[in-house]
């Protein structure tokens, strides 16, 4: 093998290789980004659920102060037997 096409083989690998570390750099860029929005995404979800709970309590807590204790509605949760002589 001359020196000349030892040159070109070794530029063509060289080109090939920067090709190759350049696509993995991209792909891993590409990942780290998606994980990325996934996490805030899973944020916004999270404080959004906290939100929610917050809403639901004060409302389940304004239904308790203004409303009055009943019977249950189901006879057979309430059931006396009256006695028979």
């Amino acid at each position: 093998m001359s020196p000349s096409e030892l040159t070109i083989v070794l530029s063509v690998v060289t080109a090939v290789g920067g090709a190759i570390a350049g696509a993995i750099r991209w792909g891993f860029g590409r990942l780290i980004k998606s994980m990325d929005d996934n996490t805030s995404s899973q944020l916004k979800v999270a404080e959004s659920h906290a939100r929610m709970t917050e809403k639901i309590d004060t409302v389940f807590d304004w239904v308790v102060e203004h409303t009055t204790p009943r019977p249950p509605t189901n006879p057979r949760l309430n059931v006396v037997k009256e006695k028979r002589p």
